[in-house]
């Protein structure tokens, strides 16, 4: 069953037109046949969830960050994925941003 993608939510990334970066920083492709979200290397902690992009890894955060200057809802998805697969893992979401700054 296909689904379809309102991509008018979303925001293309300059000079790659044909990605297109949604607020909760899932990545889609238009390259990929009839289009398709992108595949998260996803970590304990957001800072380290990436895309690859034309080859390129790039930090998802930065991509929501970039495009809508505010990753209020990148955050939550990420918090619920983790909560979700790392049910007994502690992290501190604070030092990890805080860190990644450094």
């Amino acid at each position: 069953m296909s689904q379809t993608v309102d991509l008018t939510a979303g925001k293309t990334i300059p000079g790659h037109p044909a990605y297109v970066v949604f607020k909760d920083g899932r990545v889609y492709s238009l390259k990929k046949g009839k289009g398709a979200f992108l595949s998260e290397v996803r970590r304990p902690s957001p800072v380290w969830w990436r895309v690859r992009i034309s080859g390129v890894e790039v930090q998802t955060r930065g991509l929501v960050l970039g495009l809508f200057g505010d990753m209020t809802a990148f955050e939550k998805r990420a918090r619920q994925w983790a909560e979700e697969n790392l049910p007994n893992q502690e992290e501190n979401w604070d030092e990890d941003w805080l860190e990644d700054l450094q």
